[in-house]
Parts: structure tokens; sequence; C-alpha cells
């Protein structure tokens, strides 16, 4: 019994961290277009906006706008205070539980450089076995964290510290490592048959 419930609360709280970004994607974008309606509304007096034409402009303004907005902001982002701004709140976040594992995932959606990322797949020697894991960062001068995933939900694990003469790099990227999770372990000789 104790084992179908931690199914069900791993199976619950892993669909929690994958819609996560997606409602927090639509709640932002909705917030965007409500604020670019707001500053739009003036053509209603300029435009006659009860026709299906003019319906049609103030839509296309506003969405116009929110992607003119997003390009600035992206601009801004590549700056060196962009930078700096960004990394200071970033810093910030990661006292958040579940903000890196988050901050994992966008960067692999969106296709970043994953010699970025924030966690790097390795293979970890546990004596009479090898797992997968992530090297999350070096803790001492001869010890790493290591998060070693679940499956087929990646996204909850645990975490242990190792030696890290027991810590082999796998020249893969993440994208690539969590489909072995997610796939129970099919087709992991591509990871590790090398």
């Amino acid at each position: 019994m104790e084992k179908h419930i931690n199914f069900l609360k791993t199976t619950l709280l892993g669909g929690l961290v994958f819609l996560l970004p997606l409602i927090l994607l639509i709640f932002v974008v909705g917030q965007g277009v409500q604020i670019a309606f707001s500053v739009i509304q003036p053509l209603n007096q300029v435009l006659p906006l009860e026709t299906h034409l003019g319906k049609v402009l103030f839509y296309a303004a506003a969405l116009s706008m929110l992607l003119f907005v997003c390009f600035l902001a992206g601009i801004a982002a590549r700056s060196l205070f962009g930078k700096r701004l960004f990394h200071a709140i970033d810093e910030k976040l990661l006292a958040f539980p579940g903000y890196a594992l988050f901050k994992v995932r966008l960067t692999g959606n969106i296709g970043d450089d994953l010699k970025k990322c924030v966690f790097a797949p390795v293979l970890v020697d546990l004596d009479m076995k090898m797992q997968i894991g992530f090297a999350v960062e070096d803790v001492s001068r001869d010890r790493t964290a290591i998060f070693l995933p679940g499956a087929p939900d990646p996204w909850s694990g645990s975490i242990i510290f190792v030696d890290k003469k027991r810590v082999q790099p796998l020249k893969r990227d993440m994208r690539e490592v969590m489909q072995i999770f997610e796939n129970l372990g099919k087709e992991s000789s591509k990871i590790i048959g090398d």
C-alpha cells in the first residue's frame, strides 16, 4: 500500500513540476496581454473598434506591442547590466526548491548551450552497480554532489555525495540522458555503451 502511495505522490509532484512552467508562461502572457490592451486602449478613440476589422487591428497592435517589449527585454538581457541583474535574481531564486530543476528543464527546452547547464550528466560507480546521475557541484576537494533521478520521472530523485574518483562524465546532452529515465532504461547503450 505504501508503495502505491509513494508512486501516486511522486507522479503527482512530477506532473506539477511538468505543468508549472506552462502555467507560469500562460500567466505571464495573460498579464502581458492585459497590459498591452490597456496601453493600446486610446486607439479606441481613433479607430472604429466595433467592426471586425477594427477588433483584428486592435488585437494585432496589442500582440505586436507585446512581442516588441519581449524583443527589447531580450536585448536588455544580453547587455552587461542585464546579465548582472539576471545573475543576482537567479542566485536568489536558487534558494527555492525546484527552481534549479525548472531552470535546467527550461534551458534544455529552449536549446540553450547545454554546456552551461547546471547539471552535468555523469555515470556514478556505487560499488556493485553503476547509476546515471547529474553532477551538481563540488562540495569539497574530493567530494561532489550528485543528483540521482528517478524513473520514469527524472525530476524527482535523491542527492548523494561521492568521491570524485567514482564519477565519470558522460559526453551526452541532458535531453538524451533524461529520455533514458523516461523510457525506464531502454536504449541505455547509447549513453553508457561507448
